[in-house]
């Protein structure tokens, strides 16, 4: 697609991309694309706050947050401006209502408001004329997208600085509201002296490259991959380990005490079984697929969990010098969360045995499922991907009925352990077919976590029994 944008990794084996420092001077939106929990956050802050290329040195930046806020998408313009003159007011200085400012930005205006009709009076009623020039001004200030460009123009111009805009976590947003995201930042970087960062989801670039709004402008865009997630876990446990050594306060709720010594040797032993457990980290890997938030969460899962017995790793370490998590241990932890048995609304950890009807054989469908998709993904032409309709061929060939088929697809999806169909249709606008890729987390599940009896355990109790006077006597 000759408009499509394109695509170019953000970060090399020497850092930064000199690309996307090139580029950040250009005059249209600049797009980060990366699953959730990669890492874009991370790289935009480490970009224009830690970076040492001089590309940010006589920069105003500005980085605007969408994980929460606006609610409705009526607001996104109002939300960016009243951002902006926040962040020009608190980190910048920049008080863009104070008197003599608004006369610098409006000076042109003001020269014409006093050439015109109003300019007659000036001398012989001043009062009248003060009067109208304020009322002017009032009005140029109501349009405040107006004002807002007028503003940094003259900031741009008058302080000779180049100013930069992140619109951030776009991507936690639904569709409709990453593409008014876009078309915004689009029409900022276009009509005002600014260059716009904004990240997107892999989804959404796709989608809208195909039949949304990237369909119509031809923009750079970079890719951010996540980092190793074993470097990240250890990086964070060690940060961890070393405020507690500096003394440094942590803030905690009134009913919690802390031991800065026993957590910072707790801590330790998990950095020592992560640094020599390959096991452990390959579960990390595999499960957060890619998204470095999830991996983060899975541990502290662990370092919180009631099913873990703390004070036997900490006698353990103290005695020996070493202890090893036991991956079942770290398993439990994570797949239990907070609660004493398995919750499946509550759990990160989906079980696959779970059936939508009284029909016994679909206990096994989510597996097969996965088991004929992998299968079928190595012989596939297209990155992988596959045709919906050979799966429904396969598994109603086996007896599974397409009831039973969708409502497995859709859960194995919803929790990521197959590739959602709009990254597969790229280079097939006009198709009306529907394809599917096993994910790495699909590929653990039934490699290796559906073979470990710390699952099997937990899901036995959600899950639910066909006939079960036949079963139990079975058992008996």
């Amino acid at each position: 697609m000759s408009g499509a944008p394109e695509l170019t990794p953000a970060t090399g084996k020497k850092g930064i991309n000199p690309e996307l420092l090139a580029q950040a001077m250009s005059k249209r939106p600049i797009l980060l694309i990366g699953d959730v929990g990669v890492g874009k956050t991370m790289f935009i802050k480490h970009l224009y706050q830690v970076d040492d290329s001089n590309i940010f040195q006589n920069t105003l930046v500005f980085y605007i947050d969408f994980g929460s806020k606006p609610a409705l998408e009526k607001d996104i313009e109002s939300f960016i401006t009243a951002e902006l003159t926040e962040q020009l007011i608190e980190i910048h200085g920049i008080d863009i209502y104070e008197r003599n400012f608004v006369r610098g930005v409006l000076h042109n205006d003001l020269t014409r408001f006093e050439n015109g009709i109003w300019g007659d009076v000036k001398e012989t009623a001043p009062e009248t004329y003060r009067k109208k020039e304020i009322e002017f001004i009032e009005e140029k200030q109501g349009n405040i997208d107006q004002y807002m460009k007028l503003c940094l123009n003259h900031i741009q111009k008058g302080r000779r600085k180049q100013i930069v805009i992140f619109l951030d976590n776009v991507d936690q947003r639904p569709y409709e509201f990453q593409e008014s995201v876009f078309l915004i930042g689009q029409s900022m970087a276009e009509h005002w002296p600014v260059t716009v960062f904004i990240s997107i989801r892999p989804e959404t670039f796709y989608r809208s490259r195909l039949t949304g709004a990237l369909q119509a402008y031809h923009q750079r865009a970079f890719t951010i991959s996540p980092p190793r997630v074993d470097e990240v876990v250890t990086k964070r446990l060690r940060y961890g380990i070393n405020l507690l050594k500096t003394g440094i306060q942590l803030q905690f709720s009134a009913n919690v005490t802390l031991k800065a010594q026993s957590l910072a040797d707790y801590l330790e032993a998990l950095v020592f079984s992560f640094d020599r457990m390959q096991e452990l980290n390959e579960f990390l890997d595999n499960m957060c697929g890619g998204n470095i938030r999830l991996a983060l969460d899975f541990v502290r899962a662990f370092v919180g969990s009631g099913h873990v017995d703390t004070e036997k790793i900490l006698v353990k370490y103290r005695q020996q010098g070493q202890y090893f998590v036991p991956l079942h241990e770290f398993q439990r932890a994570v797949i239990y969360g907070d609660h004493e048995y398995y919750s499946p609304k509550a759990s990160a950890i989906l079980n696959l045995f779970d059936i939508s009807s009284a029909d016994g054989r679909e206990h096994f469908l989510a597996p097969i499922l996965l088991a004929q998709l992998d299968r079928l993904s190595q012989k596939s032409p297209i990155e992988g991907y596959v045709d919906v309709a050979e799966l429904f061929s396969y598994l109603q060939g086996i007896g599974f009925n397409p009831q039973q088929i969708e409502w497995s697809l859709k859960r194995l999806a919803q929790r990521d352990l197959i590739a959602l169909p709009i990254k597969s249709v790229e280079d097939q606008a006009n198709s009306s077919k529907i394809y599917y890729r096993i994910t790495s987390v699909g590929a653990y599940y039934i490699k290796n976590l559906m073979q470990q009896f710390t699952y099997i355990d937990a899901m036995v109790i959600d899950t639910p029994l066909i006939n079960p006077p036949e079963f139990l006597k079975l058992v008996t």
